[in-house]
């Protein structure tokens, strides 16, 4: 978008609900802080407003005192909501109103990525979902489980065209994680849970019982679908891109936009002696994103530069951040999360 104008930025976040509960982060807050007073540097900006949003219906009257229907293009959203819900419905509600806004306009799920992805020959882990307000879930658990092993069987080489049951699998890590979540919301260290086969139907099933009541405690309290796929165990980076113009003689204008990767960050984990006695696993927990005097937040640090990265590492984590960007269309910037099996294969969370 070229404004004729300085435009005014309204840097968007979850408003605390009317009950008192606060449920966006200290942390997250001063990051809009940040963000705001970052804008605030740039002459071409005209004003910079901090703005709470509650449900995304209240968009347009949260607006209003800086929105001009006649002049749409003075007015830039700077997206920092969490909540995947909130930001469909101001995706939509900006395309209506020709306004633009940074991030997705329609962000997708996990589910969707991780098909988006598939499609374009990126790995990811196998997984599979149990539906909210299922029924029997149980029986709902096995069946994505079953999903899982035949994700397995058909994306990854180790098992290839093999019919795999729990038994012939042997142990299988999972994590469960909300589909609609964002910033780790609901994930701790039990979320990581260490399946065995079942000896009383010879293996045709897995001891599920952990798994279910995990699921039952995130659909009671999130009240939404369940992702449960492959744990990848290993070592997990980000990759942050970020467009940039290159000049290309063949392009219109002599330069093309294009996709950069910026330097490697990984989450690294310097767990204590009774972490580990309690199975502490490099997962970035809520805990670990939001609370930092927390037993995870200070056991994981985000290093950047990464160390001790081979070149054929980085060439793979590249490649797959670079795959991700191509296939969903992105542009401007984007940060790929990865976590790295001991084969040093990348796998795509998002």
């Amino acid at each position: 978008v070229t404004f004729a104008t300085r435009p005014t930025v309204l840097v968007v976040f979850e408003a605390p609900p009317e009950d008192g509960v606060q449920l966006t982060s200290d942390s997250a807050l001063d990051e809009v802080h940040l963000v705001a007073n970052a804008l605030r540097q740039f002459p071409d900006i005209k004003e910079v407003a901090e703005v709470p949003i509650r449900n995304g219906l209240d968009l347009a009257d949260v607006i209003r005192p800086y929105y001009d229907p006649a002049k749409p293009y003075q007015t830039v959203l700077f997206n920092m909501l969490e909540n995947l819900p909130v930001q469909r419905t101001i995706g939509a509600l900006c395309e209506t109103m020709d306004l633009p806004v940074t991030d997705s306009t329609y962000p997708l799920g996990k589910m969707e990525m991780k098909a988006i992805f598939r499609a374009h020959g990126i790995r990811v882990p196998a997984g599979g979902i149990i539906p909210y307000g299922t029924t029997d879930l149980v029986a709902s658990t096995h069946a994505c489980l079953t999903r899982l092993l035949k994700d397995l069987s058909y994306y990854e080489e180790d098992y290839r065209a093999q019919a795999l049951t729990p038994g012939k699998f042997g142990t299988l890590t999972v994590i469960a994680k909300n589909v609609g979540s964002d910033g780790s919301e609901g994930i701790s260290q039990a979320n990581v849970i260490v399946l065995q086969p079942n000896p009383a139907d010879g293996g045709a099933t897995y001891q599920v019982q952990a798994l279910v009541d995990l699921v039952r405690s995130l659909q009671g309290t999130y009240h939404q679908t369940v992702l449960v796929e492959q744990f990848i165990e290993g070592r997990e980076f980000n990759l942050s891109l970020l467009e940039k113009w290159t000049e290309d003689p063949a392009a219109p204008g002599g330069a093309r936009r294009e996709a950069h990767v910026l330097p490697l960050a990984e989450i690294e984990s310097h767990p204590t002696a009774e972490a580990l006695a309690h199975g502490f696993r490099n997962v970035v927990t809520y805990e670990a994103k939001w609370m930092s005097e927390s037993h995870d937040g200070m056991a994981l640090e985000r290093r950047v530069p990464a160390l001790n990265v081979s070149p054929t590492l980085a060439e793979e984590l590249r490649g797959a951040a670079l795959g991700a960007w191509h296939a969903l269309g992105l542009n401007d910037y984007a940060r790929v999360d990865i976590r790295v099996d001991s084969r040093e294969r990348a796998y795509v969370l998002e």
